[in-house]
């Protein structure tokens, strides 16, 4: 099953996309706006009574005090819980000897919403794209957080998926349910045993290439975590002695719109090449990761660890979740299942001619290029269909069996 959750909180917005399957709940894609949330829509309401009537009480549309500011916040958050269950309401608001009243319908907010509503849409078409999911592939919509009661919002999400959120779970409800689970399975609750979660990295990682500094993603977004993946990269210059390696986080074409990491200065020996290094990325869940360089001309090795500023582990606990990604550092290629399905391969190649060679060459072809994407889900498919190819040229009998 696929489920989207829709988060909007007060000044945040998430949008997640979840598999279900066999106990495992992995999440596809993540994507959101961290400076969007229920509060945005009561400002609307506040702008749009002081454009009004700024002027009744003494000041211009663009000067408002703190004190009348803090009081029409809360006016308009008390209209905008009534708007969310009828069709128009009444921002009444009293200051001093000076009142106004403005009449507000659900028609003429969601004019006023519009940016608000693009911005929101943004999100929701980028999770849908990194998790390579179709909107009518969703088999559940669940919103979460006390905002999505807001019309517009709910409007706006129905008219997207051409159906109706699901209603079995209470917004505000969903927080607190999911934060106990979390909970539970860090503390390796009993009864969360059948639960796995998988997590997604939300941003992605890479070093700058080139000249001007081009990011090269190594671990792009909302690849699945932990995760540990290699590239290799080759010196721009004939005989070069060194490549710096600077490492960043984004999204950007250029590094210097994305964010710096760190660096590494990686020796080459004297050559009259164009020498490559290997430059392998893993990250996991705790915001750890490890930057590992081989320089296969002289065997050389360099690590630099990056750990997240706001990671409160122990150096214990780092030790402990560094070790575990040790066991992911090696290639596809490399494990014993697809090492097993090559040779297999490799086998029947030598043993037939014609069309079925140039078909076993042609699938093993597209196996090896899969394994070299280095993307789990991607090489957990290709693996049952290379599989069964096997074993479908494999059962090919030239006697009839008795």
């Amino acid at each position: 099953s696929c489920f989207l959750i829709f988060d909007l909180g007060g000044g945040t917005f998430d949008v997640s996309i979840v598999e279900l399957f066999d106990g495992i709940t992995e999440v596809r894609a993540s994507a959101g706006d961290n400076y969007l949330g229920g509060d945005d829509f009561v400002q609307l309401l506040m702008k749009q009574y002081w454009k009004q009537y700024a002027t009744i009480f003494g000041y211009t549309e663009n000067t408002i005090p703190f004190d009348i500011e803090t009081a029409l916040r809360a006016r308009a958050q008390h209209s905008l819980h009534v708007l969310s269950k009828e069709a128009k309401t009444e921002l009444i608001f009293k200051w001093k000897d000076k009142e106004a009243t403005l009449e507000i319908t659900q028609e003429e907010f969601a004019v006023l919403a519009e940016p608000l509503l693009l911005r929101l849409r943004r999100p929701l078409e980028r999770a849908l794209r990194d998790a390579r999911v179709l909107p009518q592939q969703v088999d559940q919509i669940i919103m979460v957080g006390g905002a999505t009661r807001i019309p517009v919002v709910r409007k706006l999400v129905t008219k997207l998926f051409g159906r109706f959120p699901s209603t079995s779970v209470q917004p505000d409800e969903a927080i607190v349910r999911g934060a106990c689970v979390q909970a539970g399975l860090k503390a390796k609750d009993v009864s969360l045993k059948e639960i796995v979660l998988t997590d997604v990295c939300p941003f992605s990682l890479g070093i700058a290439v080139g000249n001007d500094g081009q990011f090269s993603p190594i671990l792009e977004r909302n690849i699945v975590i932990p995760a540990s993946k290699v590239n290799t990269y080759t010196a721009m210059n004939k005989g070069q002695r060194e490549i710096i390696v600077k490492i960043y986080q984004g999204e950007h074409r250029l590094c210097k719109e994305n964010i710096f990491l760190g660096e590494l200065n990686v020796p080459l020996p004297p050559n009259n090449d164009y020498l490559s290094i290997e430059v392998r990325f893993s990250y996991n869940p705790n915001g750890i990761l490890e930057v590992d360089i081989d320089v296969p001309s002289t065997g050389e090795k360099l690590q630099k660890v990056i750990v997240n500023h706001q990671n409160v582990m122990s150096a214990e606990q780092i030790e402990q979740a560094r070790q575990q990604l040790q066991e992911l550092k090696i290639h596809p290629r490399d494990t014993l299942m697809n090492k097993s399905l090559l040779l297999r391969a490799e086998r029947l190649f030598s043993e037939y001619t014609g069309d079925l060679r140039l078909q076993i060459g042609e699938r093993t072809q597209k196996f090896n290029y899969i394994l070299n994407l280095q993307e789990p889900r991607q090489i957990r498919e290709a693996q049952q269909h290379f599989e069964a190819f096997l074993n479908e040229i494999e059962d090919l009998s030239l006697f009839e069996e008795y």
